[in-house]
């Protein structure tokens, strides 16, 4: 896959946008960097209400007997979850969301193996009616973006055997000290910016990255942490800080959108004429819609809708 754009090279486009005479009093981390992060979180907002498939996510899980509600997964964009799915005897059942103004329409002494109805009250999730056994559950959501950092190197050789990294350009964030989060490292895929592994730092000699073979955690930041290098990991991949990713998931539009948007914002620090943030989020949605218009679109139509000529489905159709 062709090697994407990274957020070194962003900063430096969005660097180059700015006026000379005053790009000293920009600073690449503190002033670049968080305005690349909030035009990300604009553009996973955009994305995810026009064309979310490749945003989506799946989790599954396990749900004990009497349970009636769980907390919220991790890593979800905003809360957003778009289905949940109860399987039984070998098939997935949908489950259908209420407001929390019905709920005592639906909570009912029944037994049944698994709910046909949730809501969500505030990050948690709650079943109507409650199941008397314990049930399979899978969660479709929109996933977190991950938080754009600076590379700490390219990726030009790995040795399995020595379990080390030999990196172009290693960069100054990254430590060898156990005691900080930094000593935790991502290795990120050069073509699509996802996090292929999570490592601890053993020692860091000129450009070799030694990776510590027995971990002192077994997770950091919610991945876990492995002590080899996996056979994925290859040359033009990269390496940061655990935090985040090097390289954005998306490459154009989104990418052209980050250096807009950051350089709008250094603009306005720097006291120069800006265009409007919602004539750039604008630009952004268009580009969005075209760049997925012949993939495959939908639009929910309620039950009860009169265009559709059909009844309400009955509040009571339980899966005794």
């Amino acid at each position: 896959m062709p090697r994407s754009k990274t957020i070194d090279e962003a900063i430096s486009d969005v660097q180059s946008l700015c006026d000379e005479k005053n790009i000293a009093t920009v600073d690449p981390v503190t002033d670049i960097l968080p305005s690349l992060n909030r035009a990300q979180m604009f553009a996973f907002d955009i994305i995810a209400r026009k064309y979310p498939d490749p945003l989506l996510q799946y989790t599954n899980h396990t749900l004990a007997y009497d349970t009636q509600e769980m907390a919220m997964p991790e890593n979800i964009f905003e809360d957003r979850i778009e289905k949940l799915e109860f399987f039984n005897n070998g098939y997935y059942y949908p489950c259908k969301r209420i407001s929390y103004r019905d709920i005592s329409e639906y909570e009912a002494p029944v037994n049944i193996p698994f709910p046909n109805y949730y809501c969500i009250v505030g990050r948690t999730i709650r079943f109507l009616p409650k199941a008397t056994g314990t049930f399979q559950l899978r969660i479709w959501s929109i996933r977190e973006p991950e938080e754009l950092v600076t590379s700490q190197g390219r990726i030009t050789s790995t040795s399995i055997a020595g379990n080390y990294l030999t990196v172009e350009n290693p960069g100054t964030s990254m430590t060898s000290n156990s005691d900080e989060l930094n000593n935790y490292i991502n290795v990120i895929d050069g073509g699509t910016g996802e996090i292929k592994q999570t490592m601890q730092i053993s020692s860091i000699v000129g450009n070799r990255v030694t990776i510590r073979s027995t971990p002192i955690r077994t997770s950091v930041l919610n991945r876990t942490v492995t002590g080899t290098i996996s056979a994925d990991v290859q040359p033009d991949d990269y390496i940061c800080v655990v935090e985040g990713t090097c390289v954005p998931y998306f490459t154009y539009p989104l990418y052209n959108f980050l250096v807009q948007y950051a350089t709008n914002e250094m603009r306005r620090k720097l006291e120069h004429q800006a265009v409007g943030d919602d004539e750039l989020r604008q630009v952004f949605e268009k580009q969005i819609e075209r760049t997925w218009v012949t993939r495959e679109v939908t639009a929910r139509v309620k039950m009860k809708s009169k265009h559709w000529g059909q009844k309400n489905i009955s509040k009571r159709n339980l899966h005794y």
